[in-house]
């Protein structure tokens, strides 16, 4: 098959790893894959340089440069004749929904990776590309979500019920696994000592990550704790560093809270940390964060929010959104188990490589995509 995947760039995101492991697994199956970028940007590029994947820049010079930026993504399908169209995100559903508007023969496979969005919190045109998606979503000739709390939320915005599959998020457990030289070199960085307790949440700086409950949990276990520390690793978007920073020293964190930029050696993030969170207030559909720490063996403890309690199952944790005393009580619960038991908990890893991998989750793409063009 003639797969074109669209997106915005390659960055750190979860939603943009997917999208690279897929691209890969169906070129390694022998499918002619290509994957077309908004923008140059994201370190992601370099692996599907390095895999072969072609890769195609549509050179959209700004937010509102609309129009000249169709007419290059018209060019390009002209050019690749595509047997299907995938996308994971709103903004390029919408843009392949508008291609099949002027090309109606164009086979369209939607991504809904997100759940129960609370758009308040986010710009207009944000909330405006929500909006659309719900309608568009009719041109689509399927619609894959990743998660089974997308797909509720995706049918109770009006998304036609026999559109709308599931296919879970696959992880790459030869990439993510214990990085014991890694965990080595991020604690010698970052002032953490061997007897000492690290736990992290790691995600980008966003309202729906809810890094708030996370410092006020944090600061609860740390007053119980004094080996404790804890690192919150992800850029800035949109929120600023120094806003969570001054809650978390007003605490009494101070020096016990570490803050890094998103980074591109997550097994090793995740191997130095002991315990790792979720602490998401909405929107999550199925969190990479959870199943990449696991997959490296770390001890996990989520909100219920999305697919978690699915991809944690018996584990590690998951409580209610919002309850930084839950979070807490699971956080120290985590954390006396490493002492008893060590860092590395095979279990988690275990999980994900029987209930998440990355060849299943090719295997539903591929399925899906063969009966459109069938």
């Amino acid at each position: 098959m003639r797969v074109l995947f669209i997106e915005r760039s390659l960055g750190r995101g979860g939603a943009q790893r997917q999208l690279v492991a897929l691209a890969i697994g169906l070129a390694r199956r022998g499918h002619d894959v290509t994957v077309a970028l908004f923008y140059d940007e994201g370190p992601l590029i370099r692996d599907l340089r390095e895999s072969g994947v072609r890769l195609q820049v549509l050179g959209k010079r700004s937010r509102w440069d609309v129009l000249g930026f169709l007419r290059s993504t018209l060019r390009l399908l002209r050019v690749e004749k595509p047997d299907i169209i995938c996308t994971f995100l709103q903004v390029p559903n919408l843009v392949a929904a508008t291609c099949k508007l002027l090309r109606p023969r164009l086979r369209l496979a939607w991504g809904v990776r997100a759940s129960n969005m609370d758009l308040q919190r986010y710009d207009r045109l944000t909330r405006l590309s929500y909006q659309l998606e719900i309608i568009g979503s009719r041109l689509a000739n399927v619609v894959i979500s990743n998660s089974n709390t997308g797909r509720n939320s995706a049918l109770a915005k009006g998304f036609q019920a026999d559109k709308v599959v599931v296919i879970a998020n696959g992880i790459d457990t030869e990439r993510f696994q214990p990085d014991l030289l890694g965990r080595r070199r991020l604690r010698e960085a970052w002032n953490v000592a061997d007897a000492e307790t690290l736990v992290g949440l790691i995600g980008r700086l966003d309202p729906m990550k809810d890094h708030r409950t996370f410092i006020r949990a944090a600061a609860l276990v740390a007053a119980e704790r004094p080996d404790m520390h804890f690192v919150c690793v992800g850029d800035e978007k949109p929120i600023l560093r120094e806003d969570l920073a001054a809650l978390a020293a007003s605490v009494g964190l101070g020096s016990r809270m570490i803050w890094s930029a998103g980074r591109d050696d997550m097994p090793a993030v995740f191997s130095a940390c002991d315990v790792v969170c979720s602490s998401s207030a909405y929107g999550e559909g199925f969190s990479n964060t959870l199943a990449e720490a696991m997959a490296c063996g770390r001890r996990c403890v989520a909100t219920d929010v999305g697919d978690a309690l699915d991809i944690v199952g018996s584990t590690g944790y998951v409580v209610p959104p919002g309850d930084e005393k839950a979070l807490a009580d699971g956080i120290a619960k985590l954390c006396r188990e490493v002492k008893i038991d060590g860092e590395t908990n095979a279990a988690a890893r275990q999980r994900i490589e029987n209930s998440f991998s990355i060849d299943t989750m090719v295997s539903g793409f591929e399925d899906q995509f063969r009966r459109l063009i069938t």
